[in-house]
């Protein structure tokens, strides 16, 4: 006897699968760079350097002081990503599964997250501020904008909305 079959999910299209793989090196763009930010960040002479390229006067211990919350700052900020990225990842995995909330979600947190890393990353790379890692985490917020706006794209190709609206 023939076991019932039910409705066949359909085939996950390349458009979602590359959209997911982008969404997955948006996301280890965003750790490498916190985790630069952590290993790397601008020291007490990078800010003095642009102290004194601002005609401002740097006083030491108030340079050790910003040095010390800055590494402080960053370490929480990297317990943070790792729970976001997560987070973001499992959501990933739903879009790969065709939950149209899940493709809502990301459609909402890639847009936030290309606008905020293209103005801060672009802006912060014209800027005269220290960056940790000598700016390469800067780099890899606007690449990472760049891919969030490729995600989008993939996202909502005709294969990709087919793909949702007969997961419905």
């Amino acid at each position: 006897m023939n076991a019932p079959t039910g409705p066949v999910a359909p085939a996950v299209p390349s458009t979602i699968r590359t959209a997911v793989l982008l969404w997955t090196v948006a996301l280890a763009l965003y750790l490498v760079g916190q985790v630069l930010a952590v290993l790397l960040p601008p020291t007490a002479e990078d800010y003095a350097a642009y102290f004194r390229s601002l005609d401002l006067p740097a006083d030491p211990q108030f340079l050790a002081t910003v040095e010390d919350a800055s590494g402080t700052a960053s370490v929480v900020g990297l317990a943070v990503t790792v729970v976001v990225v997560a987070l973001f990842a499992w959501v990933g995995l739903k879009v790969r599964a065709g939950a149209h909330r899940a493709r809502t979600a990301t459609a909402i947190l890639a847009a936030l997250g290309a606008l905020g890393a293209l103005a801060t990353g672009g802006t912060a790379l014209v800027s005269p501020v220290p960056a940790a890692a000598g700016g390469f985490g800067t780099v890899l917020q606007v690449v990472s904008g760049l891919v969030l706006i490729a995600y989008l794209v993939f996202l909502f190709r005709r294969p990709s909305s087919e793909y949702f609206a007969a997961r419905r």
